[in-house]
């Protein structure tokens, strides 16, 4: 028996979702490799601008708190604030410190499943979590703007299209928000 159309088109699209299922994990496993090689290796040791970040977040839990990066008018400390929360759970170490831009990378991902759609940001993410070089090494630097800068322009373009199709108070403010943070992030 020959399988009609509707079970070849199955067959085809699931082959697909397997190729790209297969793909992302793929990518997942190699740039956790790739960060775990970075961090375990030379470029893994922190130097003096992540030390500001680990000592500002110090800081933070002493009870001071800095709007800008040690020495300067710009480059916000959102990502110090989430390093001191993360210090206070498990000690301030240089891994713990480093582990932040990852995540807040992590988090824009989820922010383009909600504007491009779930495969499209999952291969989107994947290739970013592996490619160009460049951001795999920047993920791995607590630099205390870069991360945070990035998340706050996925969180402005998701409240932008959700403004678009329906206006609502509450997006405008967190559009709002995380344009004011993203400012204060990186001008």
């Amino acid at each position: 028996r020959r399988p009609g159309l509707s079970e070849r088109v199955s067959a085809a699209v699931g082959g697909v979702a397997r190729f790209w299922t297969l793909f992302v994990g793929t990518a997942v496993l190699a740039g956790v490799a790739l960060r775990a090689w970075i961090l375990t290796g030379p470029l893994g040791m922190a130097e003096s601008d992540e030390a500001i970040v680990g000592l500002m977040a110090d800081d933070v839990l002493d009870g001071t708190f800095h709007v800008f990066y040690w020495v300067n008018y710009y480059s916000g400390t959102q990502e110090v604030l989430v390093t001191a929360a993360l210090f206070a759970v498990v000690g301030s170490s240089v891994v713990a410190m480093k582990l932040v831009p990852a995540a807040v990378i992590g988090v824009a991902w989820r922010i383009g499943r909600l504007t491009v759609g779930e495969p499209a940001a999952r291969i989107g993410a994947a290739l970013m979590w592996v490619w160009p070089p460049f951001l795999v090494f920047w993920s791995t630097k607590a630099r205390s703007a870069y991360g945070v800068g990035l998340l706050c322009g996925a969180v402005v373009l998701w409240m932008a299209l959700r403004l678009r199709d329906r206006p609502r108070r509450l997006d405008a403010a967190v559009l709002g928000f995380a344009l004011g943070c993203g400012v204060w992030s990186t001008q």
